[in-house]
């Protein structure tokens, strides 16, 4: 039995192995040759191959998960190796849980991989694409950010980094009737909820007061640099430890656009997506129930792989609900086909 299990892993890991690496070097080839024509092969360009290679193999986990999977299937059934293995009292979930361990764990690291090493990487090649000498991940220029914090509408002229503001106007309003204005000339990001001002003048347009000035001053607020670095950054470009902070701190500022949640749970559901994919096809290609050969099969299968791809594509669908949707139906039947194959097949 341990020889069973070993040579079904081994397949599947010899699969994986050899889709990934025909993948990464497409992947350079394509980024390689269609580097423009003055600069040619070059140090930098080679460089920028390498490094966006991870971030495109993890938009390709899907493609890689199905195709390895089938792979190993497809070479087990036409090898008559599915036969003898089933001669040894193995039955058809005992193979298939050998394949979608493995799956499993390679899926996990490529999570890992895709949601950190990869964004920081892709960020290493576009300041390499673009010769930038700046060591910080996100070009900050934010103009004119209003955001609303109690009775405070908040005008922030500039954004110079995610822990500096230049030129904060306060509008006070109460009751529908603007009572005070405050203007900072810049501010500083101190502490969690807490910011200092500096070169303030301060107007009372309820009692007429004149103006009064104060070099600096506290600022208790609850905006916090990770929103800041969301609004600017795109959140498919952003860890999602650091897109999840940008979540918990934004609080209702309406800073972040509206689909950056929609994006946090979409690539959570990635890894999730592509097991459940995995669990679909090797459903279809080994149930007893449907009266197909292995060719007719594979072409369910590839139908489904680029429906799921297409699905997953931003321009294709442009309502993030209807997307969420659809995920989840692949989720159902990814559960789905997991328990059946457990029950039936087992």
């Amino acid at each position: 039995m341990k020889r069973i299990n070993h040579r079904i892993r081994l397949l599947s890991y010899s699969n994986i192995i050899a889709i990934t690496g025909m993948l990464s070097a497409l992947n350079l080839f394509i980024y390689i040759t269609l580097q423009p024509n003055q600069l040619g092969l070059t140090t930098n360009s080679l460089m920028y191959a390498i490094m966006i290679t991870p971030r495109n193999l993890y938009r390709l986990l899907i493609v890689i998960v199905i195709a390895s999977g089938v792979m190993t299937l497809y070479q087990l059934i036409t090898k008559k190796e599915w036969i003898v293995i089933q001669s040894f009292g193995v039955n058809a979930w005992g193979i298939l849980r050998n394949v979608f361990l493995v799956h499993l764990m390679f899926v996990t690291i490529m999570a890992y991989i895709g949601e950190t090493i990869a964004i920081d990487a892709e960020l290493y090649a576009k300041r390499i694409r673009t010769h930038s000498v700046s060591h910080g991940a996100v070009n900050f220029n934010i103009n004119n950010l209003w955001f609303k914090e109690k009775n405070d509408y908040i005008h922030v002229q500039s954004v110079t980094s995610p822990e500096e503001l230049e030129g904060i106007d306060f509008f006070t309003v109460e009751n529908d009737r603007l009572v005070a204005y405050k203007k900072a000339k810049y501010a500083v990001f101190l502490k969690n909820g807490e910011w200092e001002l500096y070169d303030i003048k301060a107007m009372n347009l309820e009692k007429h007061e004149n103006i009064t000035t104060s070099d600096k001053a506290n600022w208790h607020s609850g905006l916090h640099p990770s929103v800041l670095v969301a609004a600017v950054a795109a959140p498919t470009r952003m860890s999602l430890s650091k897109l999840y902070r940008a979540l918990i701190h934004s609080k209702g500022f309406g800073i972040l656009n509206d689909d950056t949640f929609m994006v946090f749970v979409t690539r959570i559901m990635t890894p999730l997506l592509a097991l459940s994919s995995l669990a679909v096809s090797l459903l279809i290609l080994v149930s007893r129930k449907i009266y197909l050969n292995i060719y007719q099969r594979l072409f369910i299968v590839t139908v489904l792989t680029i429906g799921v791809v297409i699905v997953q594509q931003p321009a294709f669908l442009v309502d993030q609900w209807i997307n969420l949707s659809l995920n989840f139906l692949i989720l159902f039947l990814g559960v789905y086909s997991i328990i059946y194959l457990r029950k039936k097949e087992a």
